[in-house]
């Protein structure tokens, strides 16, 4: 609608202005014509006027040189006297009118020059006029088209906008369905909101519950933690497998007991099985992985591995049990046959180092017979006898050493009749005789021993 009320206005302006740009025209070319008329008349009555007052100076010159004559009579003095003023006044008058003249003349020039440059500026106006004119028809024209094109699209968007409608009707029939699936589903949702309330509820009293439940435990915890505190104080200062075997230490594993007398931790395995439980393991031999046959040093502070073969070391020994408390000792064995026999005594301790570790034994009980404390032969009884190593002999025997002899360490005699610390045989014959793990009042000088353990309490 817009575009037609423009082409409509510019139909009334261009005509109109096209009437007056023609107006204009002619009359620029009228006023042209009229100045140059004019300009020629002026010039043509400019020309007569001087050609006649340069007759006039003529004849006023012949008569004033007729005068000098001297033949004119009075009256004709008269005359040429009344006619030279005349003549003086006419050219007096053109003169003046000639001046005149030709100031009108500069003036209606400069104006013409003025009027020319005008004309000049409307015409070059008038050309930009109808530039720019053309330029509006051809804007128009443009117009006229795109407003076809807008027609076509103004038709296929009733098009798309009837398609519209058509999807808006399928889209509320869906939406409605929607809606009524939906009202199933809120109603599912409200049931189990309702059910999930309840369960809250349920869940709020489990968690007050809880909360106690909680409360109970950090104070049992509490206490059981002040327990432990006081399980480990007192488990830093037990100085033996009996101490933490009756605080309630009932399996059978690696433990620290505090040794008073140096003031420190040491590590060593408690049987809590055998016996009642609480023995401190000190010599295990079970299947020849760790060598027996070593110096002095080694057999004071221990060697091998707690969990498989070892010698706990006789400094520990004496610390464990020259004190003034009664030490028994068990000692386990099993030949290759899985046999099983044990000896005990009542009396254990090992004196000082400054002492050689001696032995002291006694009170035996058992079913392996007693080959440490009392034997047949008062030669091989090893009580009362120190500790021999191959390196430090203390043993009884004249013109030798029983731990050379005999491969191993132990409270020697005139040598033996029990040597636990011996070459450890893979079978059950002793080839040579006696040399090998020997407990002669249970197998005798030529069977070897294929598991043993040594343990105080």
């Amino acid at each position: 609608m817009l575009i037609y009320k423009s082409l409509l206005c510019y139909l009334y302006v261009n005509s109109i202005y096209g009437l007056t740009l023609y107006q204009i025209n002619n009359r620029l070319s009228y006023i042209e014509d009229r100045i140059n008329a004019e300009s020629k008349f002026r010039r043509d009555d400019f020309g007569s006027l001087y050609h006649e007052i340069s007759s006039m100076k003529e004849m006023l010159q012949q008569l004033m040189e007729g005068n000098s004559d001297g033949k004119e009579t009075k009256h004709t003095d008269q005359i040429k006297e009344h006619t030279s003023k005349e003549l003086e006044e006419k050219i007096h008058r053109l003169s003046i009118g000639f001046k005149e003249e030709k100031m009108t003349n500069s003036r209606i020039r400069r104006k013409t020059h003025e009027l020319q440059r005008q004309v000049i500026d409307l015409r070059t106006l008038t050309d930009k006029t109808s530039k720019v004119l053309a330029d509006n028809l051809k804007g128009i024209e443009h117009l006229t088209r795109k407003t076809g094109e807008y027609q076509n699209d103004s038709k296929q968007l009733q098009s798309a906008f009837t398609k519209i409608g058509i999807c808006s009707v399928n889209f509320t029939e869906q939406y409605e369905n929607k809606q009524y699936i939906q009202g199933e589903k809120l109603d599912k949702i409200k049931a189990i909101t309702e059910m999930i309330q309840e369960n809250t509820e349920q869940l709020k009293q489990d968690q007050e519950k809880s909360f106690d439940d909680i409360e109970y435990i950090d104070n049992t915890t509490k206490r059981l933690e002040e327990e432990i505190y006081s399980i480990k104080k007192f488990v830093n200062r037990a100085t033996s497998c009996l101490d933490l075997y009756n605080y309630g230490f009932k399996s059978s594993g690696i433990y620290q007991i505090y040794i008073i007398k140096q003031e420190k931790l040491l590590s060593v395995y408690c049987d809590m099985d055998t016996d009642d439980g609480g023995w401190t393991v000190f010599q295990r031999r079970q299947d020849g992985s760790v060598d027996f046959f070593r110096d002095w040093e080694d057999y004071k502070t221990g060697f091998g591995d707690l969990n498989g073969e070892f010698w706990l070391g006789n400094q520990y020994l004496n610390l464990l049990t020259d004190d003034d408390k009664q030490h028994e000792l068990r000692i386990d064995l099993e030949d290759f046959d899985g046999n099983r026999a044990y000896a005990k005594y009542s009396i254990f301790k090992i004196l000082p180092e400054e002492m050689k570790y001696k032995l002291e034994v006694g009170g035996y009980n058992g079913n392996a017979g007693d080959s440490l404390g009392e034997y047949k032969y008062s030669s091989q009884i090893n009580n009362q006898m120190s500790f021999t190593t191959r390196d430090n002999d203390n043993d009884n025997k004249d013109g030798g050493s029983c731990a050379h002899e005999w491969t191993g360490a132990w409270w020697y005699n005139h040598c033996f009749a029990s040597h636990l610390n011996g070459l450890y045989s893979q079978r059950a014959t002793c080839t040579p005789k006696w040399k090998c793990i020997i407990w002669d009042s249970w197998k005798g000088s030529e069977t070897s021993i294929e598991f043993t353990e040594m343990k105080l309490r």
